[in-house]
């Protein structure tokens, strides 16, 4: 999701992308919300059963997860969990640590 990775970006500068913020922030939440409303009353992104499009998608949510952003997006907040629930899934965490608490750059 090109916002997220603009905020991330922009981040870095600091003061320096104060203005560009607010236009982050609303495309961020468009992208959200859009991505919520296609997830309401399914479990997965396509078809029935889990795909690479829910791999994909699982890393930008897990991040909006900790930082709070998916408590007003209940079915991306649901998907969230139900993607890191299989054993292996856990087994992953156990050995190359949680993806959203990791430290990016410095």
């Amino acid at each position: 999701m090109l916002p997220l990775l603009l905020h991330l970006y922009t981040r870095r500068l600091g003061d320096g992308a104060a203005t560009l913020r607010p236009r982050i922030d609303s495309e961020t939440n468009n992208h959200f919300c859009f991505v919520n409303n296609e997830m309401k009353g399914k479990e997965y992104f396509i078809d029935d059963s889990l795909s690479r499009a829910d791999i994909m998608m699982s890393f930008p949510l897990e991040i909006a997860k900790a930082r709070g952003v998916l408590a007003v997006f209940q079915p991306l907040s649901d998907f969230a969990d139900r993607i890191h629930a299989p054993p292996a899934y856990l087994r992953a965490l156990k050995r190359g640590g949680d993806a959203a608490t990791a430290k990016f750059g410095r």
